[in-house]
C-alpha cells in the first residue's frame, strides 16, 4: 500500500542522512509528522498497552536495525549538545 511505502521510504532516507525537512517538503507532511513516524513503535509490529510496548499481531514496515539507525540520526540532528 502507497502509505506503508512511504513511511519505509522515510526511515530509510533518515538513516541514510537525508535532512526530515526535505522529506516533509517532499511529501507535503509537517516536519513533526516525519517525527512522529520515526518515533512510532507500531512500525516495528509492536503495540502500545497496558502502559508498555509489546509485540503485536501486525507485521512490522521496518525492522529493528532501521528504526534503531533512523532513530540515533534524528537524536544527533535535534540533540547536537
Amino acid at each position: 500500500n502507497k502509505k506503508s511505502a512511504i513511511v519505509k521510504d522515510i526511515f530509510h532516507r533518515i538513516a541514510n542522512g537525508e535532512n526530515a525537512k526535505v522529506i516533509a517538503l517532499n511529501y507535503e507532511i509537517r516536519l513533526q509528522r516525519v517525527y512522529y513516524i520515526l518515533k512510532n513503535r507500531a512500525y516495528l509490529g509492536e503495540v502500545f498497552f497496558n502502559k508498555e510496548w509489546i509485540k503485536a499481531n501486525h507485521s512490522a514496515l521496518v525492522d529493528t536495525s532501521m528504526f534503531e539507525t533512523a532513530n540515533s540520526k534524528i537524536k544527533t540532528k535535534v540533540n547536537p549538545r
